[in-house]
């Protein structure tokens, strides 16, 4: 995603630039529809993303209660830590910048 904004003359190289230049984006979408859609994209993409991990997590808990997982993590209590993680922090950072 970095490499395609690049590409089209955006700012990319930290966070605050990559939530300017989705700022941009979203404020003009007409102008940059193709990456309008691509960021819509991959928002759709984490946010299923995370819901994934949600009944994944209740899922496991469901089958082994709060054991150690199969794969040797702390099971449940390790999974429930990543349900807050995002691929796409500035893309739902954005959001709030544009709502204010």
């Amino acid at each position: 995603l970095k490499g395609v904004l690049r590409r089209r003359g955006f700012a990319v190289e930290t966070p605050e630039e990559l939530t300017a230049s989705y700022k941009a984006i979203y404020q003009n979408p007409e102008r940059h529809y193709d990456l309008y859609l691509l960021l819509e994209d991959f928002i759709e993409f984490d946010e299923r993303f995370l819901l994934w991990r949600g009944r994944h997590v209740r899922m496991v808990e469901r089958m082994i209660g709060m054991k150690h997982g199969t794969g040797g993590s702390l099971g449940v209590n390790y999974l429930e830590k990543t349900l807050a993680k995002k691929f796409f922090p500035e893309l739902w950072a954005v959001r709030t910048e544009l709502t204010s």
